[in-house]
């Protein structure tokens, strides 16, 4: 209306200055008096034209900037979509359940999202009073009172994605402007941190001053995306209190944490301030005790404010303490760069110590993988989520769960098995046989997929079974693998006979099953599962060390084990080497074309027909890492490489016995030249694929069948009705009859390089910038 009445107006001023100029002619013919006039006339005309062309850019740019703030927050990119890259086909969702998704069909669902229909909890729809009395009021000690009320809002739904795995955290997540708790929900639900619990509110509907006063979903009022523009308090109070109430419920032993995107940003971001303050902005309480903060494409409120108010030693400490990241795009218009970089520096000078900001080149107002994965990566190490739930630390040698102690007091236990009462700690077992763990199986029928575990057993059960073998149960034949101090339990492997074989024992179906077969059959979502195969593959590892160095590499003496089987020595007095677990290292890299596009991919005559994958070679002595990459892609191939770029690495314990343990090293690389020369003692062949022909490949693969197919044999296995371990026919399954290529599963890190590739723009490959992807987290 204001921009209509404007143009009313400049148009009437327009042709009064045109009138004035014809009169002027008229009655003063070709003057001086009239030239002067007339040049005045002009120069109004033309001044009042200029603006009307400013004023309409303007209002133009304004509009493009606002319906970019709605879209691309609410159209987020799910290219990282675990069931796309995984289960590989579409899905199927019910008419009611799409609505519900996208909150009655007002945002879209992310394509390769999973449509998780929202668990009513907490409720649906909250109507959350905020207590806005003065911070000298004698009675605002509490959010919620209700009293002197200047603001009531309506919250919309909130979306619940529970922990897959065992729950450590909680973190609420708020959506940025426009947008709603559901989208984020489904892309939550795909990130590989099985042990967090993401809660998604949707903020209430509200005018925005941005809009023109036209409501949208919004934390706060937010009258233009500048770093000089005016704070809503009241709406980032009434934000941050409605946070605080959705993790006031949660146990006490989880660690707490606040994130979002854009305008969620901010409010996580202010949440960080009132944690350190220890109350809001209003001057009441702040209530949680917060553990991380995560702003993605944002911007810190009341930054210029923030000086001096941090200056309390209480204060000082909390601010110091808090975790916090920020990610950033240099490409986002609709919140500027230079705004999340002045937010991490505010926080920096304030006294929040760790702060760790992520700039990101081409990165618009959106998420991409690389973000998201080094968002993962930062969470982990942060906030000490769970790998290998018996690796997490060596208890001191003075601690009964420490190797030693624990083997002083196995010593004394094995001579009276069965005859005494429970130790504390007490011990489990874990027999291997061949390199193969004993496990069982449960949970199978014909609507659900079975499952493995562990076939753990007493030290009276492991004494039963060696005398089975033949073999006497002695402490040195059991490898120390780690405690559960809150189970009061210690862990250790044992191998037995090349024959052992176990049909039952209390009540369970047991057998040994190749741990490849295991892996291929692990539910990798599942972090109990990703706990197991780590336990496993850590205890095959050791066991086949202790199998292969049974003697002295230096004098040929016989070894002995040492520290309850983490080393060994040698028994030859003039000698007494020690001897450690053995890695073997190994690059796997992904070697790309990025002029066409393409990269390269190799088969290997032991491969699975139609089977594709990375080229792989091991490390030389005294070589880089990027020198035995760029080797060994020449040797095999005949092709040049320039540039290499680290990604992930992954332990592999299911090499030759003669390399109980290989670490993988996954790296991009970058070739130079283009010609492919096969050198055919190595590989069968290898080819350059472009990303469409890899991106198909991984879309048609049905791995998600192949895990069932194979969690399905391990229970026949168990059962007794299947012999053989080879998975080949399985392997076969993954992708269907007509597809001309597939890719290694999601147990090997070949299918996160290639996958990565995939799902990043061209040219735009990066390092993952973690300290590893073990068995437990890819």
């Amino acid at each position: 209306m204001e921009d209509k009445k404007a143009n009313i107006f400049a148009t009437i001023l327009i042709l009064a200055l045109l009138v004035v100029i014809i009169a002027a002619r008229v009655s003063l013919k070709l003057s001086k008096t009239f030239y002067l006039i007339a040049g005045v006339d002009i120069s109004l005309i033309l001044a009042v034209i200029c603006f009307l062309i400013i004023r309409s850019r303007y209002n133009k740019e304004r509009k493009l900037l606002v319906s970019r703030f709605v879209s691309e927050g609410r159209e987020l990119r799910i290219e990282y979509s675990f069931l796309r890259k995984v289960a590989g086909v579409p899905t199927k969702f019910k008419l009611e359940d799409l609505e519900e998704a996208t909150d009655g069909f007002r945002s879209l669902i992310g394509k390769g999202g999973s449509g998780r229909v929202p668990v009513k909890e907490p409720p649906d729809s909250d109507v959350v009073v905020v207590d806005l009395l003065a911070a000298d009021d004698d009675d605002a000690s509490t959010v919620g009172s209700g009293r002197n009320l200047r603001r009531a809002v309506e919250f919309g739904k909130t979306h619940v994605v529970r922990p897959k795995g065992k729950h450590q955290a909680t973190i609420v997540w708020l959506h940025g402007l426009g947008d709603n708790g559901s989208s984020w929900s489904q892309l939550l639900e795909t990130l590989p941190l099985p042990n967090i619990k993401w809660i998604c509110p949707t903020a209430p509907s509200q005018p925005i001053s941005l809009f023109g006063g036209f409501p949208s979903t919004a934390w706060f009022d937010v009258v233009d995306i500048n770093e000089n523009g005016p704070d809503d308090m009241e709406g980032l109070d009434v934000a941050a209190a409605h946070v605080a109430n959705l993790l006031s419920n949660e146990p006490a032993d989880i660690k707490l944490g606040v994130g979002g995107f854009s305008m969620g940003a901010a409010t996580s971001l202010y949440s960080a301030t009132c944690f350190a303050l220890g109350k809001y902005g209003n001057g009441n309480p702040y209530p949680i005790n917060l553990s991380t903060i995560i702003g993605l494409s944002g911007w810190l409120p009341c930054a210029k404010t923030l000086a001096g108010k941090l200056e309390e030693e209480q204060i000082k400490n909390r601010a110091a303490s808090l975790p916090i990241i920020v990610c950033h795009g240099k490409a986002d218009d609709v919140v500027p760069f230079k705004f999340g970089e002045k937010s991490s520096q505010a926080l920096l000078s304030n006294g929040f110590k760790k702060v760790t900001f992520k700039p990101y080149s081409a990165l618009g107002h959106y998420t991409i993988p690389q973000e998201m994965d080094e968002l993962c990566a930062w969470l982990t190490s942060t906030l000490g989520l769970e790998g290998n739930p018996l690796k997490s630390k060596t208890p001191k040698s003075t601690d009964p769960f420490s190797p030693t102690s624990a083997f002083e007091s196995l010593k004394t236990l094995i001579p009276v098995i069965p005859n005494h009462s429970t130790p504390s700690p007490d011990f489990k077992v874990l027999p291997f046989s061949k390199g193969r763990p004993l496990v069982f199986s449960s949970g199978g029928d014909a609507n659900t997929t079975p499952v493995w575990h562990l076939g753990w057993v007493s030290l009276a059960d492991c004494k039963v079974l060696l005398a089975s073998c033949g073999v006497d149960l002695k402490e040195d034949s059991l490898v120390y693998l780690g405690p559960k101090v809150e189970e009061d339990l210690v862990y250790w492997a044992v191998d037995l006979a090349e024959d052992g074989f176990v049909s039952e024992l209390g009540g369970r179906k047991l057998c040994f099953v190749e741990l490849r077969t295991l892996m291929v059959a692990a539910d990798w979502a599942d972090q109990r599962a990703m706990d197991e195969l780590a336990i496993a593959g850590n205890a095959r590892a050791l066991l086949e060390w202790h199998n292969v160095s049974q003697f002295c590499g230096s004098c040929g003496g016989k070894t002995v084990p040492k520290e309850a089987g983490r080393r060994k020595q040698c028994s030859n007095e003039t000698c007494r080497k020690r001897v450690y677990p053995r890695v073997d290292p190994v690059v796997i890299m992904l070697v790309i074309d990025r002029e066409n596009d393409r990269a390269l991919l190799s088969r290997q005559s032991r491969y699975v027909p139609r089977m594709w994958s990375c080229l792989a070679g091991f490390i030389e002595p005294g070589e880089s890492l990027e020198e035995a990459v760029r080797r060994e892609t020449w040797e095999e191939t005949g092709i040049e490489v320039g540039e290499v770029v680290y990604h992930s690495s992954q332990p592999w314990p299911v090499g030759p016995s003669s390399m109980p343990c290989q670490l993988m090293l996954g790296f991009f690389a970058f070739a130079k030249t283009l010609d492919i020369n096969v050198d055919k003692e190595e590989l069968e062949d290898a080819q350059w694929h472009s990303r469409e022909e890899v991106k198909k490949a991984l879309a048609v693969a049905e791995y998600r069948k192949a895990q069932r197919t194979a969690a399905a044999k391990v229970e026949q296995i168990c059962k007794g009705v299947e012999r053989s371990q080879s998975l080949s026919t399985d392997f076969n399954l993954e992708s269907g009859e007509l597809a001309p290529m597939f890719i290694p599963g999601p147990f090997a890190i070949a299918h996160h390089l290639i996958s990565a590739w995939v799902d990043q723009a061209p040219g735009d490959v990066h390092s993952k910038q973690q300290a590893g992807v073990s068995l437990s987290s890819l």
